[in-house]
């Protein structure tokens, strides 16, 4: 029998925990209570004692979640969920723009136009950042980096295709009043 100095309990010497081939002064109760205390008071020193772990056991980790995702599904589809909504709040732009393309794509692809990937910010640089068309009162000529339209100089409609060539930056005023328009083009 042993006297755990944490709770003041005998105990049988199995109830304390075996570390480095001796016994642990604490209960396992207690034991587990410090080691919770511990972690929760040095998150720093834990994340980067796990993320090390993590890294050397990859396929213990792989394994764990994989059993704890099919023992749980629905507190699994719950995280992913809320890790999903929370990288969406921290990427709000960044997941703006993967929409935009992604609609601009889908819309192409439903007219049987040509579907080349354009990559916003690669249309904004090539344009540096002034509004294409120009044909609205109310055009500020240099564009909002947040607020601004990939137009299509023919449009999907009249078999345009969704292309580098194809596509210009333009603000909101001026492309709602080009709607599907074909205009000259600016050099």
């Amino acid at each position: 029998m042993k006297t755990c100095p944490k709770c003041n309990r005998e105990l049988k010497l199995s109830s304390f925990p075996l570390l480095g081939g001796r016994r642990h002064s604490y209960c396992y109760e207690c034991y587990k209570a410090y080691q919770a205390e511990w972690r929760r008071t040095h998150k720093e020193k834990t994340r980067a004692w796990d993320r090390k772990w993590q890294k050397a056991n990859l396929a213990k980790k792989k394994a764990w979640v994989a059993r704890w995702v099919a023992q749980n599904p629905e507190r699994a589809r719950a995280t992913a969920q809320r890790r999903q909504e929370r990288y969406r709040e921290l990427n709000r732009a960044r997941v703006n723009a993967q929409a935009l393309i992604h609609v601009a794509k889908r819309r192409a692809l439903k007219l049987g136009a040509f579907v080349e990937d354009v990559d916003r910010g690669v249309v904004w640089a090539r344009d540096q950042g002034l509004c294409q068309i120009r044909i609205s009162t109310r055009c500020p000529v240099t564009l909002d980096p947040t607020n601004w339209h990939l137009d299509h100089r023919i449009p999907l409609s009249k078999d345009g295709e969704h292309s580098y060539a194809n596509t210009q930056a333009s603000c909101p005023p001026c492309n709602h009043e080009k709607a599907d328009k074909i205009l000259a083009r600016k050099e």
